[in-house]
């Protein structure tokens, strides 16, 4: 679907603060009052891909809904059953041709739908965690963050803490949480304080590091995404007052791609090693021709985002210069 059309089908969903950008028009979520907390997208986490040949997808960050547009508007039909699908599927049939029965498919599914003596709430998502899960684990942060150069206000900002390591889990390591686009908290990662202590990471609660950018919910200028390697990276350019996420690790995954395309620009400054020069490559590829790519060049010397200090972090960003094939 055309750009201008999804425009127009999510200006008749009620979305706000819709804009186009390469490849994606990005939105509120028009699915947010039965599937986000408190009923509202609060940080605008929706995204339809644009495409002028064929059906276009969309995703959204927050809550992580996902399909065809006839699929959208079906679910946003049926948490209000006044609404109209009259004219949004007008749209949809206009822009892709050969879709088979779009509104014969939705109206049935409307009507089952509301068959039923009372609509279902959605389920729960399981992958997030209760703020009372952190409570073992903030309040105290170990010298060994402040040893790394994080100041006691980041620490205290991002709520890092400590797990001196009892029971199962015999090692001290210093916990990040790990939050999603709205802030909702999905995981906890522990960095053992001790290098010689295996493994250096530890994934708490099952945390799948793979379907997240961390640091991500602190951002809220979608003009330009700076991406690193680690944990510590990101605090530390996040104290510099750049728009930074990290990949918890050096190579994407890709939810995290996609996460990337949301972003009208994207930096890369992962580790100048062979794990993080093969990892910008790899990004670069998947990237390139979907939004457009910078490369940073460090200062001779440094090999490490956390290596730099707020000047060259920022010189760094300014300079890139963008990658023109992969």
């Amino acid at each position: 679907m055309r750009a201008t059309a999804i425009v127009e089908l999510l200006t008749l969903l009620g979305c706000d603060k819709i804009k186009e950008r390469p490849r994606v028009v990005n939105a509120t979520c028009p699915l947010a009052r039965g599937r986000h907390e408190g009923g509202a997208d609060r940080h605008p986490s929706f995204g339809v891909m644009v495409n002028d040949a064929e059906r276009s997808g969309w995703l959204c960050y927050a809550c992580g809904s996902h399909g065809t547009l006839g699929w959208l508007v079906t679910q946003w039909a049926l948490q209000d059953n006044t609404r109209q699908v009259e004219a949004p599927l007008r749209i949809i049939e206009r822009e892709e041709e050969g879709v088979e029965s779009v509104r014969n498919r939705i109206d049935t599914k409307i009507e089952a739908r509301w068959a039923e003596v009372e609509p279902t709430q959605p389920a729960p998502d399981t992958n997030v965690f209760s703020e009372a899960e952190l409570a073992p684990f903030i309040g105290k942060v170990p010298q060994y963050a402040l040893d790394r150069g994080l100041s006691l206000e980041t620490c205290r900002a991002w709520q890092l803490g400590y797990d001196k390591g009892i029971g199962a889990r015999p090692i001290p390591r210093l916990v990040f949480p790990v939050r999603r686009q709205d802030g909702a908290l999905v995981g906890m990662i522990g960095r053992a304080i001790e290098s010689f202590h295996e493994p250096k990471y530890l994934n708490y609660w099952h945390f799948q590091k793979a379907h997240y950018l961390f640091g991500r919910h602190r951002i809220t200028d979608l003009s330009r995404l700076v991406l690193v390697e680690g944990l510590i990276d990101v605090l530390r350019w996040a104290e510099y007052g750049l728009p930074v996420a990290g990949l918890i690790g050096a190579h994407a995954s890709e939810e995290q791609v996609q996460l990337a395309l949301c972003f009208e620009r994207v930096y890369l400054a992962l580790d100048r090693d062979e794990a993080g020069r093969l990892g910008e490559e790899q990004l670069v590829r998947r990237l390139h021709g979907r939004v457009p790519v910078f490369g940073m060049t460090f200062p001779a010397g440094k090999h490490d985002p956390k290596e730099l200090t707020r000047e060259e972090a920022w010189a760094a960003v300014e300079q890139a210069r963008r990658v023109l094939s992969p």
